[in-house]
Formats: C-alpha cells, structure tokens, sequence
C-alpha cells in the first residue's frame, strides 16, 4: 500500500538511521527507494554493500529535493507513497498508524502530513496556511506567532487527531499516486524549500484536500541537526528566500508578490531584534540566528525588487 522515497545529499549517519528506522517498523514499507543526490561521503557505497535489499537511485548531480523525488517517484508501485528527507527518524509503529489512518480516510486526500518533534520531542510547526499577503500581515503583527503557540499548546494537551489544512511541512509527506501524478509532481524549478507548498496549492486546484495527522509523529532533526532551531544556515538563506519568491511570482498578483515580500523583510527584521535583545537580557549566545534572521530580512527586500 505505501512506498517509501529518501531523498539523500550528504550525512551517511542520518541517512542509515532514517532506513534503519523504516526496516524496524512493525510493519515496513513495501519498497523503499533512497535517491541520492551526488553525496560526496561515501553514502552510495556505504548503502550498496549496507541494504542491498533498498532500491538506490544514484545521481551524477545534485538536482535538488523535486527533481530527486520525481525521478525516484517512477520506481513506486503503491498507490501512496511516502517522501522524506534523510533526517527523519520513523518510530516503530508509524507505517501501521499511516495505513489506518489512509483506511481511515478512504484513500480521499492529494496529501497527509504528520507532526514532527526534535530529537528532545520538542514540538516542530508541521503545517500552516498558503503564503497570502495577509498571512504576511499577521506575521508583521506576530498574530502567527501566538496561532503557532496555541497550536503547540493544544497538541502538547493531546488535542487534536486528523486535520484539513493548507499545505504540511515537506520533511515527510504521504501522497497519493493519482493525485502527484494529475499535476506532474513537484515543480522542479523549485531546487529545494517551498515545493510541498507549491504542490498542496497545485493539489487543491485540482480538488484535492491536504491533512495531517496530529498523532502519528516523526523525529525530525531539521537542517540536518543545526543547533538552532530555525532549521536554515547563513548558506541556505538565498535558496530559501528565493524559492518563496517564486512561489509568490506563480500563486500571488505582482503587487499582492511584491508587498507579501515586503513585509517578510520587516517580520525578520523584527525577529532578528528580538533575538539579539533576547541574547542580551539572558547573556546567551544567540549571535547566529540573529545573523540568519537578519539576513532572511535582507534577502526578503532583495527579492522584492524583481516584482
């Protein structure tokens, strides 16, 4: 019923935990497929001699997230499959969970999404609303942040099972094959960020509904175990904030784009300050999220100007 996709570049340890994790499982995926997208640390022959019985799909480059999944995608067979990142962590009964709740939902959905926790089992936001200028106003306001908290709040009360929402964060996404098929899978000009985004707006202009599953979770160690919980280095900021600009540029107006923008710069800007006075009134050392915050803010305007 379920395959599996790991998209992996790099990090050979949370690659094996993360196969490791969905071979324990009380009952396993059907196939599980690992794509690799060009890693420079031994990860293709390390999961050759290591899980012969995996299917590996070895790149000559890296393609980026989309791109990887959609090619990796043709060597399913299920009518869902599951795609993850590498630094994910499946606990023992999480694809027992995921076909009930499949059965659950009578095979009814373009995508399911699952809560994600830290190693700590801390709580991750896992889902949220389409990009809109006025998600972008409530940011400005902090109106997302105290939404994000009450969502923390009620999922740490165990309050909450199957939800409808906009789009699910893409570490780990379940789709079905129907509907990642109908719109061609993910669009590869997005390399990596903003694609799970893309494809549950494409999916629900098609009529299909996106959930998740507050009560199946994965561990998810997020920027492949950054310190910081943002889940982005300084290096990665451009990469992200361009991909939410193209996201803007195909589902916004050129003003709705160029305002949404805007006003994305100003949120981080906001941050950045209160991390830096954060790390002042605690004495702790939040010198590089101030840094990543503030160049976000940057990068924001920047993109702005190609409205």
């Amino acid at each position: 019923m379920v395959d599996l996709i790991i998209v992996s570049f790099n990090n050979l340890k949370l690659t094996a935990q993360a196969i490791e994790s969905a071979l324990n499982n009380s009952e396993p995926p059907e196939k599980i497929i690992v794509v690799d997208n060009n890693s420079s640390d031994g990860t293709v022959s390390f999961l050759k001699q290591n899980y012969p019985q995996i299917h590996l799909v070895s790149l000559q480059e890296n393609a980026g997230y989309g791109k990887a999944v959609n090619i990796a995608f043709s060597q399913t067979d299920s009518p869902y499959v599951l795609i993850s990142n590498n630094d994910v962590i499946f606990p023992e009964k999480f694809f027992n969970h995921l076909r009930m709740v499949i059965n659950k939902l009578n095979g009814q959905f373009g995508v399911l999404g699952f809560q994600q926790v830290y190693p700590d089992k801390g709580y991750q936001n896992s889902y949220g609303k389409f990009h809109t200028l006025l998600n972008a106003i409530a940011d400005v306001f902090f109106v997302s942040i105290v939404v994000s908290s009450i969502k923390k709040v009620k999922w740490k009360l165990g309050l909450g099972g199957i939800k409808r929402v906009d789009y699910v964060d893409g570490a780990v996404i379940c789709v079905s094959r129907e509907a990642f098929k109908r719109v061609s899978g993910f669009d590869e000009d997005f390399f990596f960020y903003s694609e799970e985004v893309d494809l549950c707006k494409r999916l629900s202009k098609q009529g299909y509904k996106t959930y998740i599953d507050l009560r199946n979770f994965v561990i998810h160690y997020r920027g492949q175990g950054l310190k910081h919980r943002i889940g982005l280095s300084l290096n990665s900021v451009p990469m992200f904030v361009s991909s939410r600009s193209l996201y803007c540029k195909k589902h916004l107006s050129k003003f709705e784009g160029k305002l949404y923008m805007l006003l994305e710069s100003i949120f981080y800007k906001e941050l950045s300050f209160i991390w830096h006075i954060r790390g002042y009134l605690t004495n702790k050392d939040y010198s590089e999220i101030t840094e990543i915050t503030k160049k976000i803010s940057k990068q924001f305007y920047i993109q702005s100007k190609t409205f």
